[in-house]
C-alpha cells in the first residue's frame, strides 16, 4: 500500500511539473514581446552610474543605486559558499528554477489559502532585482521565471552570481558585496573571512522567516484601528 502511495505520490509530481513546463512554454508565446531585452554582458547592467538627488544651490544631498561593481575575481570564494548555502543551495544543480522548492512554495501556500512563499532562486531573484518591480502578481512572477531561465540559458553560474553579487541589497541603502563588505567591515570583499559574510547576509536569512510573523502584526495592528474608530 505505501508502495502504490508513493508510486503515485510520483507520478503525481511528474505530472505537475510537465504541466508547469507546458504552462511556461505557452506563457513565453504570449508574453515573449513584454519580456526586457537581456544586453551579452550582464555587467552593463551593474555599471549604469547612480542616482545623484541634489538640493536647490547644487549640493549632492543623497546617492541611490551606488553598486561600488566589482569582478568576481575581487571577491573572497567565502561569499560563494555563504551565498549560496543562504539564497540558493541548488543553485549549481538547477536551470534557473528549482521544481521543488516552487512545487513545495505552492503546496504551503495553497494550505494557507494565501502567497506566504515564493520558492525563488537566485537567478530568479537576480531577473527580478535588474528588470521588474517588487509589487507581487502572478504575470511578474511568470515573467520573472521567463527570464530566469534565459539568463541561464545565456550566462555561465559565475557570471549570474556575480551580476547577483553587486545587485543585492544590504539594508541602509547599501547595494552589492563591495560596498557592503567595507561600509560594515572596512574590508574589501577579498579580505572577509566567511563568518563574517555570514554576518553581512543575516539578515536575508532572517528575513524570510520573520515575514509571517511581521504580516500577522499588521493584521493585528489593521484591526485595533479599524476596531477604535468603530
Amino acid at each position: 500500500m505505501l508502495n502504490f502511495i508513493t508510486k503515485n505520490l510520483s507520478n503525481l509530481i511528474v505530472v505537475i511539473i510537465v504541466v508547469a513546463i507546458a504552462g511556461l512554454g505557452i506563457a513565453y508565446y504570449h508574453l515573449k514581446d513584454q519580456l526586457p531585452m537581456i544586453p551579452e554582458d550582464l555587467r552593463y547592467l551593474n555599471q549604469q552610474p547612480p542616482t545623484e538627488i541634489y538640493s536647490s544651490d547644487g549640493e549632492v544631498l543623497k546617492i541611490l543605486g551606488d553598486r561600488s561593481f566589482i569582478t568576481m575575481d575581487l571577491i573572497s570564494p567565502n561569499f560563494q559558499k555563504a551565498i549560496v548555502a543562504v539564497e540558493d543551495s541548488t543553485f549549481y544543480e538547477h536551470h534557473g528554477v528549482d521544481h521543488v522548492s516552487v512545487l513545495r512554495a505552492f503546496l504551503i501556500n495553497l494550505e494557507n489559502g494565501k502567497s506566504m512563499q515564493g520558492g525563488s532562486t537566485l537567478t530568479q531573484q537576480l531577473a527580478k532585482n535588474l528588470f521588474f518591480s517588487f509589487k507581487k502578481s502572478y504575470e511578474r512572477k511568470v515573467k520573472e521565471l521567463l527570464m530566469a531561465f534565459q539568463i541561464e540559458s545565456m550566462f555561465s553560474k559565475s557570471e549570474i552570481l556575480e551580476a547577483y553579487a553587486n545587485q543585492v541589497y544590504f539594508g541602509k541603502g547599501i547595494y552589492g558585496v563591495n560596498k557592503a563588505s567595507r561600509t560594515y567591515f572596512g574590508k574589501s570583499p577579498k579580505e572577509l573571512t566567511l563568518l563574517q559574510f555570514y554576518l553581512l547576509l543575516l539578515p536575508l536569512l532572517l528575513l524570510p522567516l520573520l515575514l509571517p510573523l511581521l504580516q500577522q502584526i499588521l493584521l493585528l495592528i489593521t484591526d485595533l484601528l479599524l476596531f477604535t474608530h468603530l
